[in-house]
């Protein structure tokens, strides 16, 4: 980076993904030396501080190239472009190919590794909504063809559960995309707080969507079975 920035063929301004990297490169460093204080309860922390600084860099390396920064930045908010196949309805083709992505392709990675993605993937959305909206001259902050934050909520619920069938994988879509279309029980409110900023207004009301998902999927397993 420093080579590249010297011969001005990249950006010279630090970003919101080198300062991530940074930050868990440094939070590595002191689990190491300290390692024997900090012993692993559910999940190996050595795995996701390394896994999280490497994917850090390596995003913001390309993004840091002013002719990449469009291409890559549009690719990431549309889900790789898969909310461009159909533009009618973006939202549930995104939700519908990640979904069976992560609970039907990716079922049976370890938690470590889905909690580098969740969290790569989020610190992508907070680096890049503001340069999406920018791009394309969006008049308001929640246009359809963005699909990430609906990405961002199915790879929650991936964290949580684990493991499903195809049927409960159908059963929380179903859920998932009712509650994201109709916004019940305060999800459209959620999403006009003004005084929040527009990254986090775009992804609170999907979060909340797929709570309530999660909630009454709960309930479905419990009492159904």
């Amino acid at each position: 980076m420093l080579i590249f920035r010297s011969l001005n063929w990249s950006n010279v301004h630090s970003i919101f993904l080198g300062k991530a990297k940074s930050f868990f490169l440094y939070a590595l460093f002191i689990f190491l030396s300290t390692h024997d204080i900090f012993p692993n309860f559910l999940i190996d922390f050595k795995i996701v501080l390394l896994i999280l600084a490497v994917g850090c860099s390596w995003i913001s390396f390309f993004l840091s190239f002013p002719k990449l920064i469009p291409a890559l930045t549009y690719s990431f908010g549309t889900t790789f472009l898969s909310s461009r196949l159909i533009r009618k309805i973006p939202g549930t083709i995104t939700s519908l190919w990640v979904f069976s992505l992560f609970f039907l392709g990716f079922n049976e990675i370890k938690l470590e590794y889905r909690i580098c993605v969740f969290i790569l993937l989020l610190l992508v959305h907070f680096s890049c909504f503001n340069s999406f909206l920018k791009l394309g001259n969006y008049k308001n902050d929640d246009p359809n063809v963005y699909t990430l934050d609906e990405t961002l909520a199915i790879a929650m619920a991936w964290v949580l559960l684990g493991e499903m069938s195809i049927v409960r994988v159908v059963i929380l879509f179903i859920l998932f995309r009712f509650f994201d279309i109709f916004k019940p029980l305060g999800i459209r409110k959620i999403e006009k707080q003004v005084k929040w900023c527009a990254s986090l207004r775009n992804l609170a009301d999907d979060f909340l969507a797929m709570a309530y998902s999660l909630f009454i999927f709960r309930i479905i397993e419990i009492y159904v079975g």
